[in-house]
């Protein structure tokens, strides 16, 4: 418990301070947080700042999960995107002039667009961002492909790296296999401990189903054993199009109680180096801060998501989503997409508080919860958050324990 008080205590320095470093937590992508940029009125593009998750080889992917919500578009384009609109997003996004440009290389799985892609986006950044403008490139992955090369670039080009990684041997290889059906864990675990040795900064995101609920601890205590210090845990709760749950989701019950049962681990272990994402951004709400996973913020518009043909999506949860397509790159600007109805829209309906929300305690923490789990299962996002009660569940159980440790 001196862990979650010193926590804690470092966080509310953070917050009288009102620092951007009070938003980063967490770290990385894959196992911590981001720089939070909310949008603001339209045509302030000083004000406009954005987080873009690039998506160079769209949906494509060299395993088949069985739990992926882009199994039903998984096949949208083999292609690697262009030069040419690689050249497109970069300067678009430069022209915002914001002092600092996080990028997000996400997929399908991005290494598949190969080392080549990312010495041009390297030097494509390099060429046209100004000195002071400051760029952190991130990339989530599932590991497969991780060799030396990799390792090599990603350490010269300060690349952070989240892998995909949902717990021991026996979870993971039921859940994440190749093509052929052969599990990826050993590849996985190898591709991690290579990274490491190469001091490569890393995070682990951890996909709980159905089938993690009956090991909690022994998760946790998996990662804490391998060193993996910095941990993402997100919830299947994934509708088809149809609007049928998916075999492996979890109902909000299953991941509140899993998230107790995390926590306390958590405070049981009493570990410093161990940062656990929504958890801290949860603790980061609950002694008056931001929190900075993007489940809970007001507006999440400010990521957007751009595949491998140019298209700017809201979120890549919704890639393919002909609802939530803002703009096409080969047509116009990203400046102007960003600044476009589409995007102005889309920005006031995520954020407007549903009308069961207001008295709610944790409103000024979940902020209503995130959008992809209120569009489904009946394609609104004016629609409950479908993991509203998970929430409750778990900030109820902290909001206790700072209580009896008179921390809050």
């Amino acid at each position: 418990m001196v862990v979650l008080i010193a926590m804690v205590m470092v966080m509310l320095v953070m917050v009288i301070m009102a620092t951007p470093n009070a938003l980063l937590i967490s770290g990385i992508s894959g196992g911590g947080g981001s720089l939070s940029y909310p949008f603001f009125k339209k045509g302030d593009h000083r004000m406009k700042f954005i987080t873009p998750v690039i998506k160079p080889v769209s949906t494509t992917c060299n395993i088949r999960c069985k739990y992926c919500y882009h199994e039903w578009n998984r096949e949208l384009s083999k292609s690697v995107m262009t030069e040419d609109i690689l050249l497109s997003i970069m300067t678009g996004l430069a022209k915002l002039k914001q002092p600092h440009m996080r990028f997000i290389w996400h997929g399908g799985e991005p290494t598949l667009a190969g080392i080549k892609f990312y010495e041009k986006v390297v030097k494509i950044q390099n060429s046209v961002f100004s000195n002071e403008q400051s760029i952190t490139n991130s990339i989530q992955t599932n590991g497969v492909n991780i060799n030396e090369s990799w390792v090599d670039f990603f350490r010269t080009n300060n690349f952070n790296v989240g892998v995909s990684l949902d717990g021991p041997d026996y979870i993971h290889d039921s859940q994440r296999t190749l093509i052929n059906g052969k599990g990826t864990f050993q590849r996985v675990l190898d591709s991690i401990n290579l990274l490491r040795s190469g001091n490569v900064p890393i995070g682990t995101v951890c996909v709980v189903t159905k089938t993690s609920l009956p090991h909690v601890k022994e998760i946790f205590k998996f990662f804490h054993k391998e060193g993996i210090f910095r941990m993402n845990f997100l919830p299947t709760g994934d509708f088809d199009y149809d609007g049928q749950l998916s075999d492996y989701s979890l109902t909000p019950e299953e991941w509140g109680n899993f998230l107790i049962e995390i926590f306390n681990v958590w405070m049981e272990t009493d570990d410093p180096r161990v940062k656990i994402h929504i958890l801290d951004s949860f603790l980061q709400g609950l002694i008056g801060g931001k929190p900075n996973a993007c489940v809970c913020r007001k507006d999440c518009t400010n990521f957007i998501a751009i595949d491998n043909q140019g298209l700017v999506f809201f979120c890549g949860r919704f890639m393919g989503n002909e609802e939530f397509l803002m703009g096409d790159i080969t047509k116009e600007s990203i400046y102007d997409i960003i600044d476009g109805d589409k995007s102005s829209s889309i920005s006031q309906e995520v954020s407007r508080v549903k009308p069961e929300c207001i008295g709610c305690n944790w409103l000024s923490i979940c902020n209503g919860g995130c959008p992809n789990h209120r569009y489904f299962p009946n394609k609104s996002i004016s629609d409950s958050y479908y993991f509203c009660k998970s929430t409750k569940i778990i900030l109820n159980h902290m909001d206790s324990v700072l209580s009896k440790h008179n921390i809050n």
